[in-house]
């Protein structure tokens, strides 16, 4: 896992509830994520599992660390064989909705030279995950307003998924 973080969040004027009763649903990415092709469950008892399967073909396998019913949870992902990233999903209410903030720890990969790494992480990692992370809150944020299901690339295709 790398040093460093990105947080992207948005707020929504719906309630807690209603919030986490679609983003803790099983295959929900599948309802939200506009770089989402299928979002298989593996297991959804008191283990939770499940992969993703991005629009490009990229299969991710996202396994569920921490649980917590309307305050969000935390997972890792990555290839399944690959390194994971760590990702937390957080819900807050406020008065006239509640805000909900995605963030990611993304893991260190190889294929930078190590002296490059700070440069890479800062002018393409973080740009290009907190555009992937807004569009899959505002994906959210269209799903639960409109009640349907958000289109592929609804806010524009994105280089690692689409």
């Amino acid at each position: 896992m790398g040093g460093f973080k990105i947080s992207k969040r948005l707020f929504l004027k719906h309630r807690i509830d209603d919030v986490w009763k679609v983003i803790s649903s099983k295959e929900a990415l599948e309802l939200f994520h506009p770089y989402c092709l299928q979002n298989r469950v593996v297991s959804w008892g008191e283990i939770k599992v499940d992969e993703i399967i991005y629009l490009n073909g990229l299969t991710f396998v996202r396994e569920f660390t921490l649980w917590n019913p309307n305050h969000g949870f935390e997972l890792t992902i990555g290839k399944r064989d690959g390194k994971k990233s760590k990702v937390k999903w957080k819900i807050t209410k406020s008065t006239s909705g509640c805000l909900i903030s995605i963030t990611v720890w993304p893991y260190k990969s190889n294929k930078v030279p190590r002296v490059l790494y700070p440069l890479v992480s800062f002018f393409v990692v973080r740009p290009m995950l907190k555009k992937y992370l807004g569009s899959v809150l505002m994906g959210l944020d269209f799903y639960l307003t409109n009640k349907k299901v958000v289109k592929k690339n609804l806010f524009g295709k994105h280089p690692w998924f689409s």
